[in-house]
């Protein structure tokens, strides 16, 4: 167990009398704690320790990391990747992407915090609003901010990738939520704002793609394949490669280095949402107690999706505002707005339907399966690469590459 042997000095000093006799003499809370070795031994209260007690005060340190045992497959496999973005350095565009974890958002007039750990003090005025919170985090509402970077690739395999642009998608956690399709679909649309000459097709041939293992990104999940063959043929492109890291081993995307650039503007922050126009329809979102509850009363309510996301909308805003402000390698963080949920059924459908036709418009995409299509098996088996870890879309025949893809 991870846990200090005692509470306090007065709980170690009575956890040692227990095992004294009697009329031991025990000595006093302050005679025992200069008994400890000093926790900074630089400083000038240190000379007043004797040292006899091998012990120190410390306080918890968050760097304890979970292994998984494909850990060193996936490091070989993010090597090879870099390895052959820098070999198509001129001809291929890499992204990680990662979300950020849900900020906290209060009910009107209640704010809560965000929860990120303060490491510096703010500025406020001496006349004005105070830093304060709610004293309890309980909450419904909240934010997802979706992280794409745009890695500027190096020439070596061995320089870093962290030099890049961050772009930042504020979604609400409830109507907004991230899986595959949109996180494919807000691809797209960045990719189409920045790297883009004709504001539709990419301008390289080749993309890859870094993420973590979550269910939105996870490779081996039919909803992420369909996302991926949608956003390949949506930039037309002639490669996309998506390689993801082993279980709890999120921390080597490259991605998770802007997070702690992100908190910055989420430090000694609350947040609340404003009131719905409607009466009737902020009493029904009052009473509600969970997510799924608030999404079976927006289809009962006609009109409180719409009137949510208004109230949602100037708190989607100051994120926005507050993360623009910031830098990351000198580039300013840039933001963007979600993508509709008709944008995401357009582009989907659209762009799938170039493979399985007119029978894409029948099915329920979140639930397809591809043997149940006899034209996207076919294409997956001429086109696709399957692994674990990684899931490949090329513009040419398997495994000859030597037929081009027709699209009639």
């Amino acid at each position: 167990m991870f846990l200090p042997f005692a509470i306090s000095i007065e709980d170690l000093r009575d956890k040692i009398a227990s095992r004294l006799p009697p009329d031991s003499a025990i000595p006093s809370i302050s005679w025992l704690m200069l008994q400890f070795w000093p926790s900074n031994p630089y400083s000038k209260c240190a000379a007043q320790y004797s040292g006899r007690y091998k012990v120190k005060f410390a306080v918890q340190q968050r760097i304890f990391r979970a292994q998984h045992e494909d850990s060193a497959y996936c490091a070989a496999q993010f090597k090879y990747l870099k390895t052959l973005a820098c070999q198509f350095k001129d001809y291929s565009h890499m992204i990680c992407v990662d979300d950020k974890a849900i900020v906290p958002i209060g009910e009107p007039d209640k704010p809560v915090s965000t929860g990120v750990r303060t490491h510096n003090s703010s500025l406020v005025p001496l006349q004005g609003p105070t830093l304060s919170a709610l004293d309890h985090d309980f909450h419904i509402a909240g934010l997802i901010p979706s992280v794409m970077q745009l890695v500027d690739i190096p020439d070596d395999p061995n320089d870093s990738f962290y030099n890049s642009k961050i772009v930042v998608t504020v979604k609400d956690k409830i109507f907004q939520p991230s899986n595959a399709f949109r996180h494919s679909v807000e691809t797209v649309h960045h990719l189409r704002e920045m790297a883009s000459d004709d504001g539709v097709n990419m301008n390289k041939p080749i993309l890859f793609l870094f993420s973590d293992g979550g269910p939105d990104h996870r490779t081996n999940f039919n909803t992420v394949k369909l996302a991926a063959v949608a956003l390949f043929i949506s930039l037309d492109l002639d490669m996309y490669v998506h390689a993801r890291t082993a279980p709890s081993q999120s921390y080597v995307n490259p991605a998770e280095r802007a997070m702690s650039i992100l908190n910055l503007a989420l430090q000694n922050v609350a947040l609340a949402r404003e009131k719905l126009n409607n009466p009737h329809l902020e009493r029904v979102i009052r009473s509600q107690s969970s997510i799924k509850n608030v999404r079976s009363a927006a289809q009962k309510y006609p009109g409180l999706q719409d009137e949510y996301c208004d109230a949602m909308s100037p708190v989607i805003q100051l994120l926005n505002e507050r993360f623009s402000r910031l830098k990351y390698k000198g580039e300013s963080v840039i933001t963007m707005y979600p993508v509709s949920e008709d944008e995401i059924q357009d582009m989907i459908k659209s762009s799938l339907q170039i493979v399985m036709g007119d029978e894409v418009k029948e099915m329920d995409l979140s639930t397809l399966k591809i043997k149940d299509s006899s034209k996207l098996k076919d294409f997956f088996d001429k086109h696709c690469q399957e692994r674990h870890y990684t899931f490949q879309v090329w513009y040419f025949l398997f495994p000859f590459f030597s037929c081009p893809l027709s699209y009639e």
